[in-house]
């Protein structure tokens, strides 16, 4: 007997006591599936929803597309499928959240999210020729007394080809732009980062103990500067926790 069955008979019981119902969506069933899960990069791997109509939400895993396919909701209840691009190399989990009619995710008697996790689903190798960033370097320029800041990646990061992009400011907003201009809400001091990658590889540079954006409450003092990253290799990499890299 399902869930939604019993649901259905508690719902007419209560409905001839004039006790209001509300008819809950089964999730019982909900899962996702990949037509493969290992490819060379760039990778499209189709994922197809099972056991659900409803809405819901697809987390690949990958930042370096975070803003543009990770984390889409979804409504389509013909086709029920998404197709996502991985351009750099890496083993990657995804996640699908389910929401309901309200826009608001499903939770359990726990109060927890529902979620169907699948860890190290996606496994995209190098391609067979080019070469991955050593570094990535940037610069960046914040006018006198200004919140608002321009990003610029030099070097190799510009003459290596990358096809990926994925900066954090430091205040939990992120760009995938190549050159992005962001402007920070709140006064106080940021460390920057950003990490490139692309067919072959990744690189990343943490601004941890490098310079740092200082937004003033009014007026501050001009300042220009970048960081020159030497090559990182993939287990600094593994750390900075913003993707994760196999090779």
């Amino acid at each position: 007997m399902s869930t939604r069955f019993i649901l259905a008979i508690t719902c007419l019981i209560a409905a001839v006591m004039l006790v209001p119902c509300v008819l809950a969506a089964d999730t019982s069933t909900a899962n996702f599936s990949a037509a493969s899960t290992s490819g060379t990069a760039p990778f499209s791997v189709k994922i197809n929803i099972i056991g659900w109509n409803g809405p819901y939400q697809l987390d690949y895993g990958d930042k370096f597309n975070l803003l543009t396919s990770d984390k889409m909701n979804m409504t389509d209840k013909v086709n029920m499928q998404q197709t996502h691009r991985y351009q750099v190399p890496g083993t990657y989990t995804i996640t699908m959240t389910l929401f309901g009619t309200n826009g608001k995710p499903l939770v359990d008697a726990n109060g927890n999210k529902i979620q169907i996790i699948k860890q190290n689903y996606i496994t995209v190798t190098p391609a067979s020729t080019g070469s991955a960033p050593t570094d990535a370097r940037f610069t960046f320029t914040q006018a006198t007394g200004s919140a608002t800041v321009e990003f610029r990646p030099i070097g190799t990061v510009v003459y290596s080809g990358p096809t990926a992009f994925y900066w954090d400011f430091g205040d939990g907003m992120y760009s995938n732009s190549q050159f992005p201009t962001h402007t920070y809400k709140n006064a106080g001091t940021y460390s920057p980062q950003l990490a490139v990658g692309n067919t072959v590889g990744s690189a990343a540079t943490v601004l941890a103990t490098g310079p740092t954006i200082t937004i003033p409450d009014t007026n501050g003092l001009w300042s220009s500067s970048y960081h020159a990253a030497s090559s990182t290799s993939a287990s600094s990499i593994l750390k900075s926790d913003w993707y994760s890299y196999s090779g």
